[in-house]
């Protein structure tokens, strides 16, 4: 089903604070792990942010390539592909929770990022909204 999005990102390294809202159309599913929205970012990419028991996995598909996978206290490795080359990163999760329904929901991460040598402090906020009811 079309879902309305809203996605609040912000990251904290070396004394500065970024915040970034976007805004997009995506597609919202049930999946039998549990729920999974697709949404464009950007031009040429497309994010997959799936949502299971325990875990959050976010994929990007297309000019940027990565799969990150949040599990509350633990580090991910993994790398973050450009049409410049790849990159290391590695993440460690302290927040991973999500409420999803068929009416949406949603999302929040929050994480330390380590690219390029740097940490950032990450918050994630993804906000679902589909015309379905609430209870249903």
């Amino acid at each position: 089903m079309t879902a309305q999005l809203q996605i609040r990102t912000r990251r904290q390294a070396e004394g500065t604070c970024q915040e970034e809202t976007l805004t997009a159309a995506g597609v919202y599913r049930q999946t039998p792990r549990g729920w999974q929205v697709t949404y464009p970012e950007g031009e040429g990419v497309t994010v997959v942010l799936a949502a299971a028991p325990g875990e959050v996995t976010v994929t990007r598909r297309g000019a940027a390539r990565s799969r990150l996978v949040f599990r509350p206290g633990e580090r991910y490795e993994g790398l973050y592909g450009t049409p410049y080359g790849a990159f290391d990163l590695a993440l460690t999760a302290h927040t991973v929770r999500y409420d999803l329904s068929p009416a949406g929901g949603r999302v929040e991460l929050g994480y330390v990022l380590t690219l390029g040598g740097g940490d950032a402090d990450m918050e994630i906020t993804v906000d679902i909204r589909t015309d379905q009811p609430k209870g249903i």
